[in-house]
């Protein structure tokens, strides 16, 4: 069975609440990152690469005309 995504607005908004992404840097996890920003949550972005992280946080902030902002995580 084949599940049809609901479109943004149906109903589902991050707007005024805050969404970390953990490995945001890149894949799902900046995908995520984009959708959740796109719904209007304030995103924080982790990862292990701390080049990629800011990267990252420089691209999804200025997309959406705002700063952006991550942090370098460890885990294990």
């Amino acid at each position: 069975m084949q599940r049809t995504p609901r479109p943004p607005s149906a109903g589902r908004s991050c707007w005024g609440k805050t969404v970390v992404v953990i490995g945001g840097s890149a894949g799902i996890g900046l995908e995520t990152a984009r959708r959740a920003r796109a719904e209007g949550a304030d995103v924080i972005l982790t990862g292990r690469n701390p080049d990629r992280v800011k990267q990252a946080a420089t691209e999804l902030g200025a997309s959406q005309g705002s700063r952006g902002a991550g942090c370098r995580v460890g885990v294990g």
